[in-house]
């Protein structure tokens, strides 16, 4: 099972990026997950994550950096081995110096994923324009406060 969802950010791809690889900031911007660790290929984090921004509490698991391919391409695996695998991935492509095609992405696989059911496919279609949303409103207020 996969949910996508595109977002046009009035940002350069170099911020998108950069917001991206800072892990300390998600929280000004990610509603739903918080991440310990540094980035880079096939690196171990703490991956934090809540399904609602309303609830205060986050599960903590361990992932790994699955795919990380500077200015153009960021996933995270989590879950249960070869029973369970949910990878959250973000791409970014320029659309011009100071444009940003971002595309974020849950990819649910293994043998159990065929108990994701409709809800689960709602809270990941949630997440990812929540998500794309925020970072959004995040990195076009850091532009326009620059001027």
């Amino acid at each position: 099972m996969s949910v996508s969802k595109e977002t046009i950010i009035a940002a350069p791809p170099e911020r998108v990026w950069a917001a991206l690889v800072t892990f300390a900031d998600y929280a000004k911007w990610h509603p739903m997950v918080r991440i310990d660790g540094e980035p880079g290929v096939n690196a171990p984090l703490r991956y934090s994550l809540r399904m609602d921004y309303r609830n205060p509490k986050f599960m903590t698991v361990d992932a790994q950096i699955v795919i990380f391919e500077p200015q153009c391409a960021l996933a995270f695996r989590f879950g249960l081995g070869m029973l369970l695998s949910i990878d959250e991935q973000f791409s970014v492509k320029m659309l011009g110096k100071a444009a940003t095609r971002l595309v974020h992405r849950y990819d649910i696989s293994g043998m159990a994923a065929w108990l994701a059911t409709s809800r689960a496919n709602k809270n990941m279609t949630t997440m990812t324009e929540t998500v794309g949303s925020a970072l959004k409103q995040y990195l076009e207020k850091a532009v326009r406060r620059k001027g």
